[in-house]
Formats: structure tokens, sequence, C-alpha cells
């Protein structure tokens, strides 16, 4: 099953979502990655698998994130951006708990 999604043909663009997460949350966040030898990325990676999930984009997600490519020192007299997309793979199949599913994202992020 495929994830509707609004789209506008006159415009081939994506669009932006913006979540707050006040101070509380994000210590409960960073707790929790703590706790589960995780970082706050992965958490919030989990958490939208699981919505995904949830809201019927199947259980095999791609996840696509921004990357900075700057961290090798030849790069930093150039002028310009260097972003790569890192795709993460999220399996969230046999409905597993939350802790599962972030052991799930910690082993498939581990991998790189």
């Amino acid at each position: 099953m495929n994830l509707p999604l609004p789209e506008d043909d006159s415009e081939p663009r994506g669009d932006v979502v913006s979540v707050d997460i006040d101070a509380d949350l994000h210590a409960r966040i960073d707790a929790l990655a703590a706790r589960t030898g995780t970082s706050m990325f992965m958490v919030l990676q989990a958490a939208l698998a699981a919505v995904l999930t949830k809201a019927g984009a199947g259980t095999d997600l791609p996840i696509g994130s921004l990357v900075a490519g700057r961290s090798d020192p030849r790069l930093e007299p150039m002028i310009g951006s260097f972003f790569n997309v890192v795709l993460l793979r999220t399996d969230t199949s046999g409905s597993p708990t939350f802790a599962e599913l972030l052991a799930r994202v910690r082993r498939a992020t581990w991998k790189r």
C-alpha cells in the first residue's frame, strides 16, 4: 500500500513541515537515546517511521536525510555547500514495540 501524498503537477517541488520540540520533550528524547545507546536522530527516525507506517506507508520505509559533506579536510578551502543524501531503510514489519523498532534503526544505521 502506498501512502497518498498531496501533489501539485504544476510545481515539482517539496514542502516543509515544521515540528517544534519543547525543552521537556527534547530532554526526554535525549534521555531515551542515552538509555538505548542511540542518538536523538535515531529516536526521531524511529518515531517518523512508526507514524508513516500507521498512516499506511507500508513497513519497508526508505527515509532520506541530508548530511554535510565537509568531513574531508581537503574541502575546507573550497567555496560552496557540499551535501549528500543518506538513505536509511527502516523495517517496521511485525508490529515491533518502539524499543524493538529503535534497536532496528540502530543496527541499520551502524552498518554504514
